[in-house]
């Protein structure tokens, strides 16, 4: 996983989207093992890319905090403020 995550950046640069994705691949596997400090590394990681590169309203931005919020839970860290955010559905 290392690997593939070391071709992505290199290929494609930290902030792209398939690279934060294999970011957010990489920590819910390092949560499911227990790592939950890697994984949460790694979650923010991934958010902050999916953020700068996608938007905050993002699906895939959402995705990578909601991995930050659980794993943060787990390690029984404190929650910062979220922002609210007004969402249009268009029909």
């Amino acid at each position: 996983c290392e690997k593939a995550l070391m071709i992505r950046r290199r290929a494609l640069g930290e902030d792209h989207p398939d690279t934060a994705q294999t970011y957010n691949n990489m920590a819910t596997v390092y949560k499911s093992q227990g790592a939950y400090t890697k994984a949460l590394e790694y979650y923010e990681i991934a958010h902050a890319a999916f953020e700068r590169t996608l938007g905050a309203a993002h699906s895939n931005t959402e995705m990578a905090l909601h991995g930050v919020e659980r794993t943060r839970a787990a390690l029984e860290q404190p929650q910062p403020r979220r922002r609210s955010r007004k969402r249009c559905v268009v029909m």
